[in-house]
């Protein structure tokens, strides 16, 4: 969907090619300009909407065996990003931070229908 020459996404799109300029979460706009910034601001705020259930997050992307997008100590991230302790990989392509996206919505069970991004 085009709005003011911007294609707007929801998280139920292709990232594939598109560049962020900025995401409305919950009322709240924040201007981006990579992926990586998105899903570090994101981290945040969930971060801050209840630490308890974050790092019940944390420690389950930790043990899911799966390549880890978030932890409490370095292993060895290619481009780490850290915030409030934690570590985020952020040599991500832009589908695999949707993804992650996805993941933290679910875990705090809030629709994706709640998260609108901006591209050009």
């Amino acid at each position: 969907m085009l709005e003011n020459n911007r294609e707007k996404l929801t998280l139920k799109d292709n990232f594939t090619n598109k560049h962020p300029m900025k995401f409305t979460f919950f009322g709240k706009t924040l201007e981006v300009n990579y992926w990586k910034e998105c899903l570090i601001d994101i981290y945040k705020i969930f971060h801050d909407m209840d630490i308890r259930k974050f790092e019940t997050y944390a420690k389950k992307t930790q043990s899911s065996g799966r390549k880890r997008v978030i932890s409490k100590k370095d292993n060895g991230y290619k481009y780490p990003k850290s915030f409030y302790g934690y570590i985020i990989e952020t040599n991500l392509d832009s589908n695999k931070i949707k993804d992650a996206i996805i993941e933290i919505f679910q875990e705090y069970e809030i629709s994706l229908n709640e998260i609108e991004f901006y591209v050009r």
